[in-house]
């Protein structure tokens, strides 16, 4: 039976899910990875004609920081927010992988205003090094990267002339275009606004401890 891993860039996402609200008005925030990881491993199994599992699924993050322009009450409600949803997702079997935000220095033309926004760092690196760590140690030969961001075509280049016998996807999340990825990989899949509805927990989510989770009321 093949198995499938799936790489799942949370910021990359998290941007798409922010233009489905603007577009749709769906607040997509208290979303099912694993629903969605499992929809896209059933329709490889249809069109291979060949039963799938999943091997893993690997969600990159980073731990939200504080920005100049936020309360520190503001900041302490949304990182508990991204807290109780990373314990959501951890109780799916899904493996987190943190990066970080990296201070970037700016500075307004108009008033000379110095101040700072984050910018995550590391995340399409470790996508990378996860890929090919999967590849070598034989866990799946199969791929799918979700996300739209270009700066992982190097690596899946690579990764297809190191590895020519494994398959590479991607899943391209709404409002990104991408097909510099779409170009490289072996197959591809663009996901519509309207199928994020598709993809939310429940509300409670209930942990197999038997504990329940609420969805955060702004979300």
């Amino acid at each position: 039976m093949d198995k499938v891993v799936f790489l799942i860039d949370g910021l990359n996402f998290y941007y798409s899910i922010l233009y489905v609200k603007r577009d749709t008005g769906v607040n997509a925030k208290w979303f099912d990875y694993f629903s969605l990881c499992e929809f896209y491993k059933n329709d490889l199994s249809k069109r291979r004609n060949k039963q799938m599992e999943i091997g893993g699924i690997f969600y990159f993050t980073s731990i939200i920081v504080r920005t100049f322009n936020m309360s520190n009450e503001e900041y302490l409600k949304h990182r508990n927010n991204q807290m109780v949803y990373l314990k959501v997702l951890r109780d799916f079997g899904i493996k987190i992988e943190i990066s970080s935000f990296k201070r970037l220095n700016l500075k307004c033309p108009r008033c000379n205003l110095t101040y700072y926004k984050p910018t995550e760092k590391q995340t399409d690196v470790k996508i990378a090094a996860k890929l090919f760590e999967i590849f070598y140690k034989g866990i799946a030969n199969i791929a799918v990267i979700v996300s739209g961001d270009t700066d992982l075509v190097p690596a899946i280049r690579v990764a297809k002339s190191l590895f020519p016998d494994k398959l590479i996807g991607v899943v391209i999340p709404y409002k990104n275009r991408s097909e510099a990825l779409k170009s490289v990989s072996d197959f591809h899949y663009s996901i519509p606004a309207k199928k994020y509805e598709n993809h939310l927990l429940p509300n409670p989510y209930v942990l197999k401890s038997g504990h329940k989770i609420y969805k955060p009321e702004t979300w």
